[in-house]
């Protein structure tokens, strides 16, 4: 957590982080191949994103079944982390989004963890059954703090696009 993420050249060039150690998380497009890259990435079998254009009945229709869930896409805007604390049911497993730029990566696990049987590598069988019994709020701090998926996360990001990232965080911790 204290390390510096980028280093400097001597002309002052910035030269990207070492992506299994650097503690960030890129912003990453919305793109189905993506989703279903990292869920392969992460063991799990047996499910598949597909995009959806439309909520109409006959377009959804034509969806693979069973349908397990649908992420919705929306503009990014930082969240309040002062304000995050949701409670769900002792049966539903939820993470809150802490970190920025996690959108997909907290959405596949909010919607893997739910679904019963589903085949699963034992790096994220282990982590549900470890955070099986915390709140949202501490499943989200583990997520941040669980390398196995932030480096799945990270493997589509260019060099750009760690080093934007922390440009973002220096940003938001100069607020």
């Amino acid at each position: 957590a204290g390390k510096k993420s980028a280093a400097t050249k001597g002309n002052n060039a910035l030269t990207p982080p070492d992506r299994l150690t650097w503690a960030g998380w890129v912003e990453m497009e919305s793109e189905p191949a993506f989703f279903n890259v990292m869920l392969k990435d992460m063991g799990v079998c047996g499910i598949k994103v597909n995009e959806v254009w439309s909520l109409e009945d006959d377009d959804l229709a034509m969806l693979p079944q069973p349908v397990h869930a649908l992420i919705f896409l929306f503009r990014y805007q930082a969240t309040d982390k002062t304000k995050l604390e949701t409670e769900c049911p002792k049966q539903v497993w939820y993470a809150e989004q802490v970190p920025d730029f996690a959108c997909a990566t907290f959405a596949i696990l909010n919607i893997v963890n739910n679904i019963p049987g589903l085949e699963m590598g034992t790096e994220l069988r282990n982590f549900k059954k470890f955070t099986q019994d915390m709140t949202p709020r501490l499943r989200g701090d583990a997520i941040d703090d669980f390398a196995f998926v932030k480096q799945i996360h990270n493997s589509f990001a260019r060099d750009e696009d760690l080093l934007q990232a922390d440009l973002h965080l220096k940003d938001k911790l100069a607020k």
